[in-house]
């Protein structure tokens, strides 16, 4: 991720390929400048190295409107969006659940099973306001390829990008409400992680019922 120092100091001599691009996306686009500053903020070198020779206009489009469709959202903010993943052997994936965080949360069947060798991104989502579980199910429906994760999913995620997933933050794995874990007298488990700053790492569940405390987040994994 580069902030726009960063950016600018990758322009050199093309920074006036770099305004005209700012002028396409404002204009020509309708981007909003303050989602433009967040789109130049969170672009990888070699994307923007082929913006600026034209050749991944389509690919920004897409990448400005997804932006756009985050930043927008009155409870989800993106915070962070991994390249392409490959799913791991998934015998192995429900092993590391079972081990992390036990048989009831393993044995579960998600409503959206991964499959080995799967490509995927994993997003994070911060809650901007208190939402619902059963909100956080149909935002995460509403965006195209995206998979509820469950148990599996965040597992997932810890193990390919756990490395870059954002740090003091619990990141919950949400389901349909069926396809949670039953838990005492009968209530839902939602899976969750967290990964601290000091190295260590919290794991366990919350139940479904009630509002999210603002500040949590959800993880999914998407096309």
């Amino acid at each position: 991720m580069a902030d726009y120092k960063k950016v600018v100091g990758m322009l050199g001599e093309n920074l006036a390929s770099f305004l005209e691009l700012s002028k396409k996306l404002l204009v020509d686009w309708g981007i909003d400048p303050k989602k433009l500053l967040h789109l130049f903020q969170n672009i990888r070198k070699d994307d923007l190295v082929g913006l600026l020779s034209g050749t991944h206009e389509i690919r920004a489009k897409e990448k400005a409107a997804q932006i756009a469709l985050s930043s927008d959202d009155e409870y989800f903010e993106q915070i962070f969006e991994s390249d392409y993943i490959t799913v791991p052997d998934m015998a192995t994936v429900k092993s590391y659940v079972q081990e992390k965080w036990g048989n009831d949360i393993a044995n579960v069947a998600p409503s959206m099973p991964l499959e080995t060798g799967m490509k995927k991104k994993v997003k994070v989502f911060r809650f901007k306001k208190s939402p619902s579980s059963q909100r956080c199910v149909d935002f995460i429906k509403s965006i195209p390829g995206a998979i509820l994760p469950n148990a599996p999913g965040l597992a997932v995620a810890e193990m390919t990008v756990g490395s870059q997933l954002p740090r003091d933050k619990w990141i919950l794995g949400f389901d349909n409400r069926d396809n949670l874990s039953v838990l005492a007298l009968g209530r839902r488990g939602v899976p969750g992680l967290c990964l601290r700053s000091d190295g260590s790492v919290g794991r366990g569940w919350d139940y479904w019922g009630g509002d999210w405390r603002v500040g949590r987040c959800l993880v999914l994994l998407c096309d």
